[in-house]
């Protein structure tokens, strides 16, 4: 079984004793940024000189989990470790981009997902792209002028990030995310989806919408949510029916925090939501079993559910 990953350092040491000495691997991506914040590490990216795919076969089976071959032409390979609560912590192999890791890191969406650990020399951050400076000055930057041209799909990423980690997104980072913008109607809709899915079930899926209108996002993505701009509704109703569905998936979100398992003091500070955790405070457990399921890896069922809410006009 994959440790828990209190002690990133040891357990890169575990998965660097599984390959030879003069082995190039290296972990990369999302998982350096958020062990640099203090975040909960639950998906781990490895870059490999070579046959990524064995190299992911090799891990799994040494740590007794499953495997699974996620492109055989990029050769990517996947490692997953499902606990008995049903939580899943993954690794992915794949092959350096560029054929060594300047270039693999170079080639990537932003500078705080820029930065790499060797296994051989783990104390020492490879960051040729700044993305520590970014990281502490709570900013989105593109690693280069083609990131968005090389995968669309970035565009929601970034806004993605910027939510949920509350940075800034740089003023050139959001030019160049509206001049993007044509490319995203060429990624599969799955990749879309999911992308958007992480969005709904982020810590600020409204502002992740604001942001998505304002840049132009919303009408590639969900056409359907434009029609909603300045139709009225009666009394009691006092926003148009748009700002009525970001109020509602807004307050949403207030309800799942209010009624999650521990509670969240902040979102209970008004007589609405103080009322919601006196009178249904006592069925936090069973919310919290019920929605805690996942319809499958990528999607949840309170994702489902703020669709839902998305759409309910």
């Amino acid at each position: 079984m994959i440790p828990d990953f209190l002690d990133l350092q040891a357990h890169l040491e575990q998965i660097r004793r599984l390959f030879p000495p003069e082995a190039a691997i290296y972990l990369v991506g999302g998982a350096v940024r958020d062990a640099m914040l203090g975040r909960p590490l639950h998906d781990m990216d490895f870059a490999v000189e070579r046959n990524a795919r064995a190299a992911a076969r090799h891990v799994a089976d040494s740590l007794n989990v499953a495997y699974y071959p996620l492109d055989s032409e990029r050769d990517t390979g996947r490692v997953v470790d499902v606990r008995p609560d049903g939580s899943r912590q993954v690794m992915d192999f794949a092959l350096l981009q560029g054929g060594d890791i300047q270039s693999d890191l170079s080639a990537r969406d932003f500078t705080i997902n820029a930065m790499a650990l060797d296994l051989r020399r783990p104390e020492q951050l490879i960051d040729p792209l700044g993305g520590a400076v970014d990281l502490r000055n709570r900013q989105l930057r593109l690693c280069s002028a083609t990131a968005l041209e090389d995968d669309p799909l970035r565009i929601l990423r970034g806004i993605r990030l910027a939510t949920s980690l509350k940075y800034r997104l740089l003023p050139e980072t959001v030019r160049r995310l509206r001049q993007a913008l044509p490319g995203l109607q060429g990624v599969s809709a799955e990749r879309v989806r999911d992308e958007l899915f992480r969005i709904l079930e982020g810590p600020a899926m409204g502002a992740g919408l604001r942001i998505m209108d304002k840049l132009g996002v919303l009408e590639l993505v969900l056409p359907e949510l434009c029609a909603l701009k300045g139709i009225l509704q009666p009394s009691p109703h006092v926003y148009d029916a748009w700002e009525h569905t970001l109020a509602t998936v807004e307050k949403l979100q207030s309800v799942w925090a209010v009624l999650d398992v521990g509670g969240v003091p902040d979102e209970a500070n008004n007589l609405m939501m103080g009322f919601l955790s006196l009178r249904l405070g006592k069925y936090r457990e069973q919310v919290h079993d019920h929605y805690a399921p996942r319809l499958n890896p990528e999607r949840s069922l309170k994702g489902l559910v703020t669709l839902d809410a998305l759409y309910h006009d």
